[in-house]
């Protein structure tokens, strides 16, 4: 018997590569008629930083990441969904439950999100930058996949894409 899979958070850097990713985990809620979370973390300004700037200056840093990252991942919702309907050849009736931009290291948030939401399943992709396990799978997702209690699908970019830093 599978698994219920009612809930799916989807980590993103929000970099070209996460197209591939998300595209698995829209189609994945979508087939499921599981509810969808994006979680993007804003890395925390270094304390050097903060320390020359003010908490106007931080709050407006952080609010401006955060416009950027709710269009980014309108525009990458709308791509990945046109694509899903056209290779379905159906309507891809699904819509993003909650999107979420939130400064912090990212794998501590995408646990904690998890934990929080009660999500069945964490979807992310990986870097390919290397041969090393570590740079291939990226700090994030290897952090993430060795800590998670919930299952992990980590969406490698295929040999064929090329990679966007």
């Amino acid at each position: 018997m599978m698994p219920k899979v009612r809930k799916i958070l989807f980590a993103t850097d929000l970099t070209k590569n996460a197209e591939y990713s998300f595209s698995f985990a829209l189609d994945l809620a979508w087939r499921r008629k599981a509810e969808l979370i994006v979680l993007h973390t804003i890395e925390p300004l270094p304390a050097i930083a903060m320390s020359h700037g003010t908490l106007e200056g931080e709050n407006q840093y952080y609010e401006n990441v955060k416009a950027h990252a709710e269009k980014a991942v309108g525009d990458l919702f709308s791509t990945c969904r046109k694509k899903i309907e056209k290779e379905a050849g159906e309507p891809c009736e699904i819509s993003i439950s909650s999107l979420r931009c939130l400064p912090g290291h990212p794998t501590e948030e995408i646990l904690k999100m998890a934990d929080e939401e009660n999500c069945d399943l964490i979807v992310m992709g990986s870097h390919g930058k290397g041969l090393l396990r570590t740079t291939l799978l990226g700090s994030v997702s290897r952090s993430v996949l060795e800590r998670s209690k919930k299952p992990v699908l980590i969406v490698p970019i295929p040999s064929s894409a090329p990679i966007v830093k």
